[in-house]
């Protein structure tokens, strides 16, 4: 996707926003991985197109979509294959439609379920339980048995569990 001091694409051309990649994004969108099976999938799909690629030009993978900024029509990527350094803001008109809609529909279920638990069958355990300390949903697998069962406005994911119990062990 880019050479190798990060500024050009492996063909030569520029980015489309210019930047060398390096600055950060939204903390929590950065953060966050794919949470549930479709988001996942819509994240190995192709998801850079443009009116070049039916020429021959190379086409890449998206790993994640990380953020977005609506204001200038653009979305930060995660390259597939590539680290945080090579993560770039391109325009979505050179994105799958798919990719862009799965986003978005992650990031709505996110802030409508912030503060409770959510995904999961109808009648089944949620499998996205929201960690106070992370202030994000955390898959239910990064829970202890024990934190399952606590409220979800005083529950931690284990993270932060390995981090007390090495604090307690320095005292």
């Amino acid at each position: 996707q880019s050479a190798s001091d990060g500024s050009n694409w492996s063909d030569g051309s520029e980015r489309s926003d210019g930047s060398d990649g390096s600055d950060g994004s939204d903390g929590e969108e950065a953060a966050r991985a794919p949470e549930s099976a479709s988001e996942a999938e819509a994240a190995h799909q192709v998801g850079v197109l443009d009116s070049g690629a039916e020429s021959g030009d190379d086409v890449y993978e998206v790993q994640e979509v990380l953020a977005e900024d609506a204001e200038q029509g653009r979305l930060r990527l995660r390259w597939a294959g590539f680290g945080p350094e090579h993560d770039s803001w391109e325009p979505e008109a050179n994105i799958s439609p798919d990719l862009v809609q799965g986003f978005r529909i992650a990031k709505r279920a996110r802030r409508e379920h912030a503060g409770r638990d959510y995904g999961g069958a109808a009648g089944h355990r949620p499998t996205q339980l929201w960690c106070t300390a992370c202030h994000v949903h955390v898959h239910i697998d990064s829970f202890s048995a024990l934190q399952r069962r606590v409220e979800s406005e005083r529950r931690t994911c284990l993270k932060h569990a390995v981090a007390r119990a090495r604090a307690k062990r320095h005292q």
